[in-house]
Order: structure tokens, then C-alpha cells, then sequence
């Protein structure tokens, strides 16, 4: 798998989105099959990519639930069960106190459609973030 891994982050790094930014990409974790990617104006955000024997997932962080404004949680995760259907190719998780956005891929998936889903998902941050910034302290 760490082969797949390699393959993957080298696909990613130096790719382009299709707003035209730069892709960086690198093994952080070879034990845990897992890679950072970052895309150029949005490095705040990083994207860790984690394969396992069926599925690619990269899931970058959004904020933590602290962020939110007191008494506009429950309308905040509504508004992103809302948003989950026209989302493309993303969905809303929480893990313990931070909230992400995810995308998934089958590991036999070419290079070139992870590249995608990359792109894809950093723009749907970007939808994501101006979507509930007024739900944030």
C-alpha cells in the first residue's frame, strides 16, 4: 500500500487545480498510509489524504466546535445536513470536537480522478467556509 500511497502523492504534487493553484503534496505518517496535501492560498487547510485497503479519504479541518457563536450549533449542523446533497463530492463530518469536510475515493482510482477530488474538495472549503463564517466567534 505504501507504493499506492507514493503513486498518489505524486500524481498530487505539482498538479494544478482548475482555478489554476498549485498542489503540494508529502508523506507525512508511511506507518499509517497518510500524505498532507496543500493547496497554494489555502494552507491554513490542510488536506490529509489516509488509504486503506478499499478507499483514498482526505479530509481537511474546518474549526472547532469552541468557534461556534453560543446557541447556533444545532442550526449550523442542520444548515450542513442541508448542504451535504448539492455538495459535490464532499460531505460535513464531525470527530470528536472538530468539525471536516471529506471526500472518498476507491484506492484502485486513477492519479488523475484523486487529483480531482483534491481540487474538488478544496473548492467546496472554500463554499463551506463563506457558508457558515457567520456561524463562527
Amino acid at each position: 500500500m505504501i507504493e499506492k500511497l507514493k503513486t498518489i502523492v505524486d500524481a498530487l504534487n505539482g498538479a494544478t487545480t482548475s482555478d489554476g493553484l498549485q498542489i503540494e503534496a508529502a508523506i507525512i505518517d508511511e506507518s499509517e498510509l497518510m500524505a498532507q496535501v496543500t493547496v497554494e492560498t489555502r494552507e491554513e487547510f490542510p488536506i490529509i489524504v489516509d488509504i486503506n485497503e478499499t478507499q483514498v479519504l482526505a479530509i481537511v479541518n474546518l474549526f472547532e466546535s469552541e468557534e461556534i457563536k453560543e446557541g447556533l450549533e444545532a442550526e449550523m449542523m442542520e444548515g450542513m445536513l442541508s448542504m451535504n446533497i448539492p455538495l459535490p463530492l464532499s460531505a460535513f463530518a464531525k470527530t470528536g470536537q472538530q468539525y471536516q469536510l471529506y471526500g472518498a475515493a476507491s484506492v484502485d482510482s486513477k492519479p488523475e480522478v484523486l487529483v480531482e477530488e483534491i481540487d474538488m474538495l478544496s473548492c467546496n472549503l472554500d463554499a463551506a467556509l463563506e457558508a457558515f463564517s457567520s456561524y463562527l466567534k
